[in-house]
């Protein structure tokens, strides 16, 4: 059992406990004793959870953070690293390097997914930064009160028909053409795409594949291009860029939705992708929200099953691990549903020779 007892001529509170068979005493920086009380409760929860109590802590900066998550996402080969820089991006922004790691506490996290809200970020955004500070401090052994996460939206259903995708296409910049040219064909993500080299393309055997490494599931991504789109590959060689869908300056594209929302306002699309909070207050009641690459994707699946293509191939392509996966993906049109509302009818037309005419007509009883 430990004790709050104050110390010094300015009154601080210090707590001491014992733990591992050790007295550790421990200041509250506080001149308050409700302080020291509730530091000394966690401590002695600490304890009684097996964490013994490491003074260093104190010592930890935010920065120090930082490099503990990047280390953990390296060591572990997670492929999301791409994603956690975006978030990290964000979490400078309103913690200093030299922050206290011990000070970062649930009222602290709470106001920096207020300034993120009022920034119009959305909550799936948010709820990723949050979690990657979360396990920053997990990672450095400090316990923090649980910070609910904000309810996210469904998954997006949107999808491009044929007639839409050749209008958005007409409307793009230049540079970006191709690359969603490709999307449309293969379904695959924005990261991989963006990230194709000419290392990846085998032109004597007409194949472009991804290792497996690369990709976020796992999953190596082969695709054989047809006629037409060894064209254009013929034609991005050209440009004697090392990627193959290269941007303005022959680099890798980066941030390319200027281009695309432009478009998608255009052809009477909707704003495209959500950039900032003013961005949706210019468009809202004017646009809806508009379609995204990721679309495109919901589009290959639609499309694989239009053909006639088995699951198991469009999940290969796809680069799709499970079934249920492939069904979120796999978005119904109300075109599709009134289709399967008449073959309905039709197949029991067929069966059991009732049409609903002789059904409507069948008395009730009262």
């Amino acid at each position: 059992m430990g004790t709050p007892y104050k110390r010094g001529k300015k009154g601080i509170w210090w707590i001491q406990y014992y733990a591992g068979g050790k007295q550790h005493k421990e200041s509250s920086k506080s001149t308050k004793k409700s302080v020291a009380l509730r530091l000394l409760k966690l401590r002695e929860g600490d304890v009684g959870h097996g964490i013994m109590p490491d003074l260093a802590k104190e010592k930890l900066t935010y920065a120090d953070l930082k490099c503990l998550i990047l280390e953990d996402y390296k060591q572990n080969g997670k492929k999301s690293i791409d994603r956690l820089g975006r978030s990290i991006k964000q979490l400078d922004r309103f913690f200093s390097d030299r922050a206290r790691a011990m000070n970062i506490s649930k009222n602290k996290i709470m106001e920096y997914r207020k300034q993120r809200l009022d920034q119009g970020a959305a909550n799936a955004t948010i709820n990723r930064e949050v979690a990657a500070l979360k396990r920053m401090l997990s990672l450095s052994g400090i316990r923090t009160d649980k910070v609910e996460m904000l309810k996210e939206a469904s998954p997006k259903k949107g999808f491009l028909e044929p007639e839409q995708f050749n209008a958005l296409l007409q409307a793009l910049p230049e540079y970006l053409v191709p690359m969603v040219a490709f999307a449309y064909r293969t379904g695959w993500r924005e990261a991989v795409i963006r990230g194709l080299t000419w290392s990846n393309y085998d032109p004597r055997q007409g194949v472009i594949t991804v290792e497996g490494e690369l990709t976020k599931t796992g999953e190596p991504l082969t695709y054989f291009p047809d006629e037409d789109m060894k064209e254009l590959l013929r034609l991005q060689r050209r440009k004697k860029s090392p990627w193959i869908f290269p941007g303005v300056n022959k680099g890798k594209i980066q941030d390319f939705r200027g281009g695309w929302n432009a478009a998608c306002r255009a052809v009477g699309l909707g704003y495209g992708y959500r950039v900032n909070k003013k961005y949706v207050e210019k468009w809202q009641g004017k646009l809806p929200g508009g379609p995204t690459i990721h679309d495109m994707r919901r589009s290959v699946a639609r499309n694989c099953e239009r053909m006639g293509m088995s699951q198991t191939a469009a999940m290969e392509l796809l680069g799709m691990k499970t079934d249920s996966i492939f069904k979120r993906y796999r978005i119904f049109s109300d075109e599709e549903r009134r289709e399967t509302g008449k073959k309905m009818g039709e197949f029991l037309k067929r069966q059991a020779g009732v049409a609903m005419g002789q059904v409507v007509d069948i008395k009730v009883p009262t």
